[in-house]
């Protein structure tokens, strides 16, 4: 279980790290506000995306807790 929390702590600060990385690309790129917004919230639906599908193929034993 602590294994599971740990990877997916790691996931969130790594697309943490990605999307700051991405804002600031755009922002050299772009001065358009709306546009890195548009751009940082799909990056961020897509990780939450790919998070979701991950953690619904775990199987629930593993990070259930028994009686």
């Amino acid at each position: 279980f602590a294994t599971l929390v740990s990877l997916a702590n790691l996931g969130q600060n790594v697309g943490t790290i990605v999307g700051a990385g991405l804002f600031t690309i755009f922002a050299l790129v772009t001065n358009s506000f709306y546009l890195i917004f548009f751009f940082v919230s799909v990056f961020c639906a897509v990780s939450l995306l790919a998070s979701y599908l991950i953690f619904r193929k775990i199987d629930p034993s593993d990070y259930e807790l028994r009686s």
